[in-house]
């Protein structure tokens, strides 16, 4: 991905990533590399580091704010779709949010929280 490359969620696979993708029991947390802002109906990720950009829609920016490293990625996947609208069935809003995930973690926007008493 390279600056203002919005990559499409659908082409970005497990098998893909420079990193192995996140398992469910992962505590995921923003990088402090990655500035953000809202631009609605999503938000908008710079993560300066990478040099790269990323436009989430509003099912990502939901996922987003639950990456606080203090839930498991299954418990994000949860909460994200228990606040969804709409019509989509549950599992193609899991896998939905899911792909988001991988595709935040192998761009390094989101980073493994390190287990108590690990060093980072």
């Amino acid at each position: 991905m390279t600056t203002n490359d919005r990559p499409d969620f659908g082409s970005v696979h497990a098998a893909q990533c420079d990193r192995r993708a996140p398992s469910d029991d992962r505590r995921l947390e923003r990088s402090d590399t990655v500035l953000w802002t809202l631009a609605p109906p999503g938000i908008m990720l710079h993560n300066f580091a990478r040099r790269c950009f990323l436009e989430l829609d509003a099912v990502g920016y939901k996922a987003w704010g639950f990456l606080d490293g203090a839930r498991s990625v299954d418990e994000v996947v949860r909460r994200s779709c228990s606040v969804q609208e709409g019509g989509q069935p549950q599992t193609e809003q899991e896998d939905h949010v899911r792909q988001v995930i991988e595709t935040l973690f192998a761009h390094g926007f989101v980073v493994e929280r390190p287990a108590e008493g690990e060093l980072p």
